[in-house]
């Protein structure tokens, strides 16, 4: 078994980037990184890490339709019962337990602990899913992350390094984890009500995606979240101490919320997002101090 990251990007930082990349290849992922039009060529960092795959495209990408090919098509050779993640470039996965390993590395009094792998925790929880016939499918609600007070601009290191106070949702909008089955196909584009994107809708019969979305009780996305309840959206309640965490750093600055605005959505052709950082829906509300991941990006020297 092993664990993807697909990564749509059009970043505009290095130093957000080359983090990201080091955090993900250093737990053991697959990165399967697609360059938008980048501001920088990433492309070199590829060069000697031939597990990882690295796609230049141009224009608009269209996002969730081409996060479901990647999967229907089997652009990346996956194998049956491969964790596959579809992450953006300002989001980390973060499991409690690679963490206390990282510890371990670095204190004799944690040594010879065990500690249960991502894979093998995820798997477990989807079995709660394919016991019943239902394909495997997790989503881990998003912890969004920002500074307590708006930072005008900022300098080429990480986001982590300068924001890291989170809001208090108890609800947010999260991203999928599937346990890949060639058997299904998989759709991010099928809408149910305003809903598309983040989580696919999985099912194995053929038919006409229009007629498809039109049909409620096929057309559902059904997702487990922290280990337990069912979702039947792109959201889940939100469990600050789970063992699995995404946590998003959204608005990270000023200017950088300029560039968000500027190079546009990849998921719908016209940009959603109001120009004025502080008009937007998740602006404010970050006065909880969160150091885990920059505690875990020093750990692991990146």
């Amino acid at each position: 078994m092993k664990k993807h990251v697909v990564c749509l990007t059009k970043a505009y930082n290095w130093g957000d980037t080359l983090t990201w990349l080091r955090y993900y290849d250093q737990l053991g992922y697959t990165i399967h990184l697609i360059d938008n039009e980048s501001e920088f060529d990433s492309s070199t960092w590829f060069k000697d890490r031939p597990q990882h795959t690295y796609e230049k495209i141009e224009g608009w990408p269209d996002q969730w339709r081409l996060f479901s090919n990647i999967l229907t098509e089997n652009k990346y050779g996956f194998n049956k019962g491969d964790l596959v993640a579809f992450i953006d470039d300002d989001e980390y996965l973060w499991y409690y337990l690679d963490y206390w390993k990282m510890v371990e590395s670095k204190d004799p009094q944690y040594k010879n602990k065990y500690y249960e792998p991502m894979e093998d925790y995820l798997v477990k929880q989807m079995k709660k899913q394919t016991d019943m016939g239902v394909p495997g499918c997790v989503l881990v609600p998003q912890i969004l992350m920002s500074s307590s007070e708006l930072i005008k601009g900022r300098d080429e290191s990480s986001y982590i390094d300068s924001n890291y106070y989170r809001r208090t949702d108890t609800s947010s909008q999260g991203k999928a984890i599937v346990l890949y089955d060639p058997e299904y196909t998989y759709d991010f584009t099928v809408k149910v009500g305003e809903e598309s994107g983040h989580v696919p809708v999985i099912y194995k019969e053929s038919f006409d995606p229009s007629v498809y979305a039109d049909t409620v009780e096929h057309a559902k996305r059904l997702s487990l979240v922290n280990g337990e309840g069912i979702s039947e959206t792109t959201y889940g309640d939100v469990d600050y101490n789970a063992c699995l965490r995404l946590y998003h750093y959204h608005i990270k600055s000023e200017n950088d919320w300029d560039k968000k605005i500027n190079r546009g959505s990849a998921a719908v052709d016209h940009q959603w997002y109001a120009s004025d950082v502080r008009a937007n829906k998740y602006f404010g509300g970050y006065n909880i101090p969160d150091f885990t991941m920059l505690e875990t990006k020093k750990l692991m020297g990146i």
